[in-house]
């Protein structure tokens, strides 16, 4: 009988193998599925670019911050978790300046979102999925984690609140928590998933791509906005994308609210090598 060390895999040669696009994978001995390895960007070597706080700082609670003539009335979360309980430095607390960039963008270009399903990840406190109910999304989810759920509800009542008082109308909006390390298989598929500087911690990628894959269907889109931090995160994240999207060039951005360092990347999902197959034959 094999030794338990060797049944573990242990002190054996771990088999690995590179994709085209550069990202290494090894096989896992233990479940003998292939795994990426986010450390093989020697991320060690490239410490993440710190951001500016905010550059498009609006006065949310407020309602200072418009969309197509709509205040959206935006509440964040105050204070914080211990240390100890959080996830990603409880992020999801305050708006980021993608969020802005992204909602104006939409704004911008209102037929990216005009009359489809749309799911909102890493949402934070909501600004953009809230900008595309605005905007003409059918129906909009806004996602995150579990200490943001009640924020997020909180804010879609705000909005929806503020809607009848202007005698206008948006999408549907609901919330729901959605861990992209188990993301729920009820959940979508949508015509539209947004979201903003969710690509920063180079551990949290593959779970993201895999949340993105597994909410969305053949010719689904995915806008997300990002601000540069980590090259070699990018780099990952760009990889994996190519296993079941095609990146579209993108549209222009409010010229207000843009920079250098924020980029918008769209992606449409393709069918899955064995659904092209099946459809030729």
């Amino acid at each position: 009988f094999p030794s338990a060390a060797a049944a573990l895999g242990l002190g054996m040669a771990v088999r690995k193998h590179t994709a085209a696009d550069g990202t290494v994978y090894s096989l896992n001995p233990r479940t003998r599925k292939w795994e990426v390895e986010t450390q093989s960007l020697d991320q060690t070597d490239a410490p993440l670019l710190q951001i500016a706080w905010r550059r498009f700082d609006q006065d949310w609670g407020a309602g200072g911050f418009s969309i197509d003539g709509v205040p959206l009335v935006v509440a964040e979360i105050a204070g914080g978790r211990e240390a100890a309980e959080q996830g990603a430095a409880d992020t999801g607390r305050h708006i980021w300046d993608g969020a802005v960039v992204l909602t104006k963008y939409l704004e911008r270009h209102p037929d990216v979102v005009d009359g489809k399903t749309v799911c909102e990840v890493g949402a934070g406190c909501g600004v953009v999925g809230l900008a595309a109910a605005v905007l003409g999304a059918r129906e909009v989810l806004l996602t995150d984690q579990a200490y943001c759920v009640e924020n997020l509800k909180g804010n879609a009542d705000r909005l929806q609140n503020k809607v009848a008082e202007l005698g206008r109308v948006c999408g549907k909006v609901e919330v729901s928590e959605l861990d992209w390390a188990r993301p729920d298989a009820a959940v979508g598929p949508f015509d539209l998933v947004l979201g903003s500087d969710v690509v920063w911690l180079a551990e949290l990628v593959p779970l993201l791509v895999n949340a993105l894959e597994a909410i969305t269907d053949v010719g689904s889109r995915v806008v997300i906005v990002h601000q540069t931090r980590s090259l070699q995160t990018e780099r990952l994240f760009l990889g994996l994308m190519k296993r079941r999207f095609d990146q579209l060039p993108s549209l222009d951005s409010d010229p207000q609210y843009s920079a250098d360092i924020i980029d918008v990347w769209t992606f449409e999902r393709r069918a899955s090598p064995a659904a092209e197959a099946s459809g030729a034959g």
